[in-house]
């Protein structure tokens, strides 16, 4: 979920949240995101 709210939100309103996205998910996203 973390991952397509991400992506959705920084596609969608990738001006307006991008930096809230980016602060907030960007850190989920690269903790969850790990090398397979």
């Amino acid at each position: 979920m973390t991952r397509n709210t991400c992506l959705s939100v920084q596609h969608s309103c990738n001006q307006r949240y991008n930096i809230s996205c980016s602060q907030r998910y960007n850190i989920l996203f690269l903790q969850n995101t790990r090398p397979q």
